[in-house]
């Protein structure tokens, strides 16, 4: 394979789905630029990410930890999806979505080889039900105190 300079151009033929196709031409169009600089653009900016957080797997950790507090504060305030600002500022709520972060890297955890993954995964499992059943038992009762006669989570 040739070697290339760093400032060369190059034609690369991609294929994908309509709907991402009318999603770049949209985002283009509103940018006002060619579908191909908004193609470049955002390919550009998701390497950068990585590096940003030093890579694909602390990136991919930091997703884990916002989903999981995310639906932690959902769950705890009501079973439909509630929006952040309905409980990320309330200190329970909080700290149920804040648990919810910590069961979520219990379970990402990688086992160590030295150990018997079937005995640590039994007391892993283990803990994250006890956890998660402090986490759903504050939920229940900070709801039950706000909302008497309401069913918060089952």
């Amino acid at each position: 394979m040739a070697t290339r300079k760093l400032s060369a151009t190059v034609d690369l033929k991609v294929r994908m789905k309509e709907p991402l196709r009318a999603r770049l031409e949209k985002a283009s169009a509103k940018r006002g630029i060619s579908m191909n600089a908004e193609a470049v653009d955002r390919l550009e900016r998701s390497f950068n990410e990585d590096d940003s957080w030093g890579g694909p797997e602390i990136l991919n950790m930091a997703r884990l930890m916002a989903a999981a507090f995310i639906r932690g504060g959902q769950g705890a305030r009501h079973p439909q999806k509630a929006a952040p600002a309905d409980w990320i500022n309330d200190p329970a709520f909080y700290e149920v979505a804040a648990e919810t972060v910590y069961l979520a890297l219990i379970a990402a955890q990688p086992v160590h080889r030295n150990f018997h993954g079937n005995e640590r995964q039994k007391k892993t499992g283990q803990k994250i039900a006890r956890t998660f059943a402090r986490i759903k038992a504050r939920g229940i009762a900070k709801l039950a105190a706000e909302e008497p006669g309401k069913e918060p989570l089952k």
